[in-house]
C-alpha cells in the first residue's frame, strides 16, 4: 500500500504482480481523506479495476473525461463512465502508475480542490508498451468532506 505523507518525500513502493511492476510515488496530500482517495485511485489503475476507479468519481452529475486510448472526450454520468473505464482497462493493461507532486491545491487553509499529475505506463492489447500523463482534478464535497474525482484527463 502506498504511503502518502504531508510534505515528507517517501521512497518508491513497487508491488510485483504477475510479472508486472506497479509503482507509486508520494504526493504531498493536504489531509488524510485526500491521501486515501489518491491511494485508492492508484490501486484501481494498478489493478485495472474499472469499477473501483468509477467509484472514486462524484456520485451525481457528470464528470469530464478525456481518454484518447479509447477515443473518448466529453462528459459522462456514472453508468457510461463505468463502461468507458471497462473498455480502457480491457484495451490497456497497467505496467506502472506513478504520481508526481500535486500541480496545485486551492481553497486556502481549508483546501477544497487538488490537481494531481501521474504518469501511466500501460501495455496495449497488441502488446505495445506506451506512456501517458494523467491529470486528475479532485474536489472535496462541502457536506461530507469526502474527496471525489471530477475530472480525468490522459494524454495520447
Amino acid at each position: 500500500m502506498m504511503t502518502i505523507r504531508r510534505a515528507l518525500p517517501v521512497g518508491l513502493l513497487a508491488l510485483v504482480a504477475g510479472g508486472l511492476v506497479f509503482a507509486t510515488t508520494p504526493v504531498v496530500a493536504q489531509d488524510a481523506g485526500l491521501t486515501r482517495r489518491l491511494e485508492t485511485i492508484s490501486t484501481a489503475f494498478a489493478r485495472g479495476d474499472a469499477d473501483a476507479l468509477s467509484r472514486q468519481f462524484v456520485r451525481e452529475g457528470r464528470v469530464s473525461v478525456t481518454l484518447p486510448q479509447v477515443g473518448y472526450r466529453g462528459l459522462l454520468g456514472p453508468a457510461p463512465l463505468r463502461a468507458i473505464l471497462r473498455q480502457l482497462f480491457a484495451e490497456c493493461r497497467t505496467v506502472r502508475f506513478e504520481y508526481s507532486q500535486p500541480l496545485a491545491a486551492t481553497g486556502g487553509a481549508d483546501v477544497q480542490n487538488a490537481y494531481v499529475k501521474a504518469t501511466w505506463q500501460y501495455r496495449t492489447a497488441a502488446g505495445e508498451e506506451r506512456g501517458s500523463d494523467v491529470y486528475l482534478a479532485v474536489r472535496r464535497a462541502p457536506d461530507s468532506g469526502d474527496w471525489h474525482l471530477v475530472e480525468l484527463r490522459a494524454s495520447q
